[in-house]
């Protein structure tokens, strides 16, 4: 459990990636550690609430130091194992109020049902369905689904992913190898090496853009921690050669064991800052996928990030970098294709940053130079991404905003941009 707590607190107070806070605990059982922090993070707002109610972190004053422990194992109590074993001080104290927790989860989950048949919907956390990716270097997709068939699941069609039952499992309707499940699924009973848990659906979309010739040298500019490049490989039958960058020490271990895990065996990993690179020493990179860090923060739809002041701040930093990663990019001297994504839904991070980058390098030929473009005689136009893509939120400050991909929890899953650019001659 104390591993469990280490990982919840890395991801939702330090913004770490799931993937990356797991890995770096180097625990015995990934699957099950990852299985229980994913509940504790799918059910983050009714632990709040629940924790709230029972005022179990007011009147425990020992349990109070360790609010992330506490989430863990109200966790287990509630959505895992359904019981804690041992006889600890915070296990002793959290059994002690399991009638509480499920008096104000019983309340909050009426609240929520009256709610929905007014009109409004449920919090979009409660409801995202759990996407798993067959990871085709390891295991064929009919493989996997005999494997599941097998094991007692049920495989459907034609069916709502909110109308998914515990044991049913759904094709999804425009990712390829990508399988559905109940949003309330516990992943404890599904997780095996040849399949990849993705939190979220839009961890595949970028990759999907890319669109890489068979053979053509790939770079993907922040790579950790790996789910991305694996996807790559895989697109492309591990016939591409792929450079996975990752400037952080920490995510780069995680990103070599990740790789290592599904089976990647044509990526050569550097531990090095992407706009550090020189591009002349990669004359053969034709597509490049930037994916860079950005406010929304563990999948989390970032709510009026713009209305905070340190949020506001943190947003402008971030499009900076965002934007000197992007123009980086095309400087590369073979570069054919880029594509641009984010988790976020924000303007400063997705359009504000396409438009920077394209202004910048359709910079007059008298003032290249100025604008650090020396020996850069070529530029970019943005493609439409995603063609097949339907559901687009615009924005009206941009005519070209629909050739990008801007989604939301309507889809499935959580806020996310997407956009490609290709080189004009």
């Amino acid at each position: 459990m104390d591993n469990a707590s280490k990982a919840l607190k890395e991801v939702e107070e330090n913004g770490e990636g799931l993937k990356n806070a797991i890995h770096s605990l180097k625990h015995p059982n990934i699957k099950a550690l990852t299985a229980l922090v994913s509940e504790a993070l799918k059910h983050s707002q009714q632990l709040d609430v629940v924790m709230k109610k029972s005022k179990i972190l007011k009147n425990e004053i020992g349990l109070s130091k360790q609010t992330y422990l506490a989430k863990i194992l109200i966790t287990e109590l509630l959505w895992g194992k359904k019981r804690l074993g041992g006889e600890s001080k915070p296990v002793v104290t959290v059994v002690s109020y399991q009638d509480k927790f499920e008096k104000a989860l019983a309340k909050l989950e009426s609240k929520n049902n009256q709610t929905s048949t007014g009109g409004s919907t449920d919090t979009p956390a409660f409801k995202k369905p759990r996407y798993v990716r067959i990871n085709t270097l390891k295991i064929g997709f009919s493989d996997a689904i005999s494997y599941l068939l097998d094991e007692g699941w049920n495989q459907v069609v034609d069916t709502n992913y909110n109308d998914l039952e515990q044991h049913d499992f759904i094709v999804d309707d425009f990712v390829e190898n990508l399988l559905v499940f109940a949003a309330a699924l516990s992943f404890m009973i599904i997780l095996f090496i040849e399949m990849d848990l993705l939190y979220y659906k839009t961890n595949c979309l970028a990759a999907l853009a890319l669109k890489p010739r068979m053979g053509r040298q790939i770079i993907d500019a922040c790579a950790a921690p790996g789910m991305k490049t694996s996807l790559l490989a895989a697109l492309t039958n591990g016939e591409n050669p792929i450079i996975a960058v990752e400037k952080s020490t920490r995510r780069f271990e995680t990103l070599n064991t990740i790789l290592a895990d599904l089976g990647v065996s044509s990526v050569t990993t550097l531990n090095q800052n992407f706009t550090d690179i020189n591009p002349e020493d990669y004359k053969d990179v034709e597509y490049i996928l930037v994916d860079p860090s950005c406010s929304g923060m563990f999948g989390r739809l970032e709510i009026q990030l713009q209305s905070h002041e340190k949020d506001a701040e943190r947003i402008q930093r971030l499009s900076f970098y965002q934007q000197k990663l992007l123009r980086h990019a095309m400087k590369f001297p073979s570069v054919k294709r880029i594509v641009y994504s984010t988790c976020s839904i924000n303007a400063e991070e997705n359009e504000d940053v396409i438009a920077s980058a394209l202004e910048w390098i359709n910079t007059p030929d008298q003032s290249r130079d100025d604008m650090g473009l020396s020996g850069v005689n070529w530029s970019f136009k943005l493609k439409r991404a995603l063609p097949d893509w339907t559901h687009r939120l615009n924005n009206e400050h941009y005519s070209w905003a629909d050739m990008c991909v801007k989604a939301d929890e309507s889809d499935f899953t959580d806020g996310f941009f997407v956009s490609v650019l290709e080189r004009v001659k």
